[in-house]
């Protein structure tokens, strides 16, 4: 009896010990990652775009005008019947639907991460929505406007990452909006406030870190400088040193 008893305390000692390290694994923060690209907008579903002269147009998109990957002109057709053909240059910003098949290879379960933007409407993203934004951009020595799809919303005070239509990737399966796996090996960064967003390639993310992040002692003490650490650089960024 006292054989069993003992083997009894032992189970239950076991199952404790599990279960709290279950319950401090879980009260981790959670560091989220960026959001896939998004290639294809959904027709049916509406979209809301705001002028750069604060004019907001709500309504159906009929079509995305690309050029090597880069957006000229949006089509929309407003809740009034009245279509607009929208230079690239007009827009502020925008919250688009993902087609269903864009919207499988992208992901919203971290989005619940309390760091957005305070520029950004958060219900957006939880219903699913996207943000492109006008931003100057370098492309090689050449400073442009350019409509671009904001990545990391839910944590974008301080550093904006962008998608890059021109970035290679790892291996993948697939082509476009229908490929699986597969990295960028380059996007698009900015710090708020601090001019034009600049290509940043996987290969120069070590030296080019202190540009980002030199100013954020938090980061700093991360001793993480690897590509695959941009994201979490960005949130922490974000969370304890961009309101400095």
């Amino acid at each position: 009896m006292q054989h069993i008893t003992s083997r009894l305390v032992l189970i239950l000692a076991v199952i404790f010990m599990a279960t709290s390290f279950a319950s401090a694994q879980e009260e981790q923060e959670q560091i989220p990652g960026l959001m896939n690209p998004t290639y294809q907008f959904s027709k049916k579903k509406v979209s809301y775009i705001t002028l750069t002269d604060g004019t907001e147009i709500t309504g159906n998109v009929k079509d995305f005008d690309r050029k090597k990957g880069i957006i000229k002109y949006i089509k929309i057709k407003d809740t009034n019947g009245k279509t607009h053909k929208l230079n690239s240059s007009e827009i502020k910003h925008g919250y688009f639907q993902p087609t269903a098949l864009s919207k499988m290879n992208s992901f919203f379960d971290d989005l619940k991460i309390q760091h957005w933007g305070k520029d950004l409407n958060e219900e957006m993203f939880s219903n699913g929505y996207v943000y492109l934004e006008n931003t100057p951009v370098m492309i090689k020595k050449k400073k442009m406007n350019l409509l671009m799809q904001l990545l990391n919303p839910h944590f974008s005070d301080g550093v904006r990452i962008y998608f890059d239509p021109f970035a290679k990737r790892t291996a993948s399966i697939g082509v476009g909006p229908a490929s699986i796996g597969g990295d960028a090996k380059s996007y698009y960064v900015k710090k708020n406030g601090g001019g034009a967003a600049i290509r940043l390639k996987k290969k120069e993310y070590k030296s080019e870190f202190p540009a980002y992040f030199g100013d954020c002692e938090q980061v700093k003490t991360s001793k993480k400088t690897k590509w695959g650490d941009l994201a979490e650089h960005a949130y922490i960024y974000a969370r304890e040193c961009a309101n400095e």
